[in-house]
């Protein structure tokens, strides 16, 4: 008999470290930007961390990161105080979801604590590549070793799982909010945009929060309460459809149709027939 294994995803895999320095910056009017094609995250130790991201001004405080998106063009703000920074780039094997780009994030003390073992392992291990270079960033110094490195790299990914985790169980969350509004206002004939102020999202966030949108979401908890109301069999289909927001009963009948294969009058043949077999 052999035994029963569990494949383990590779959900997140960094490949290579780019760069991991710390940083202490001063004020300055004429600070530079950058844009790169890999991400990049920067932990603010101490101090406030104005950053321009692609035109927009973020703020950073002091134990919290900021993962720059690859190609987003970010350039400290004019307005910068005296501050750490902790800064490691790296390439990642698949993008992050955008909500964990370019933002402020607060992180917990598990996470902050493995933030402190990244640098505390990797600070001694890089050195700046030499400005007469053909190549730009940093280098693996060997004053560690293979372990070392993947120390750092298991990690990042260990801080990455854990913005995931967090990010899907809002997302979770989200999507119960939605569907419970949704649910209790069965009866309306609602657009994208009022379901978004009455949940308190936008538009874009709402979208994403349901991958074949939320007003075919919508639809589908519309089409499941018809099912349940013509099984029972006490309204006709003309009531079913007015009591569920339809315009018409055409309507009704034609996206009952494309959601359950079958007619209004097809689908209750079948739940009387099964009705009867009982």
């Amino acid at each position: 008999m052999e035994y029963k294994k569990t494949a383990v995803p590779s959900k997140v895999s960094i490949s290579n470290i780019v760069t991991l320095h710390r940083a202490e910056c001063k004020p300055s009017p004429n600070r530079t930007g950058e844009a790169h094609d890999f991400p990049e995250l920067v932990y603010v130790e101490s101090g406030e961390n104005n950053v321009i991201i692609d035109g927009v001004c973020r703020l950073v405080r002091e134990g919290e990161a900021i993962i720059f998106a690859p190609l987003s063009y970010h350039i400290g703000s004019e307005k910068n105080k005296e501050l750490t920074l902790h800064i490691i780039s790296f390439d990642l094997n698949t993008p992050l979801p955008a909500e964990l780009y370019n933002k402020a994030l607060s992180l917990t003390a598990k996470q902050t604590s493995v933030i402190s073992e990244i640098f505390s392992t990797g600070l001694a291990l890089f050195s700046k590549i030499p400005p007469n270079s053909k190549e730009k960033g940093m280098f693996f110094n060997g004053n560690g070793n293979d372990a070392s490195l993947q120390i750092i790299k298991n990690n990042l990914e260990l801080f990455i799982l854990s913005l995931l985790e967090a990010d899907e169980r809002d997302s979770l969350n989200d999507k119960n909010k939605v569907t419970e509004y949704l649910k209790k206002n069965i009866s309306k004939n609602l657009s994208l945009g009022e379901i978004a102020k009455a949940v308190s999202m936008s538009t874009s966030m709402l979208k994403r929060t349901f991958d074949g949108g939320v007003i075919n979401h919508f639809n589908d908890l519309k089409i499941n309460a018809a099912c349940e109301m013509i099984k029972q069999g006490d309204v006709n289909f003309t009531q079913i459809a007015e009591s569920l927001g339809f315009s018409s009963l055409h309507y009704f009948s034609r996206l009952f149709k494309i959601k359950t294969g079958k007619s209004p009058s097809e689908y209750k043949k079948g739940a009387e027939s099964k009705h009867l077999k009982k």
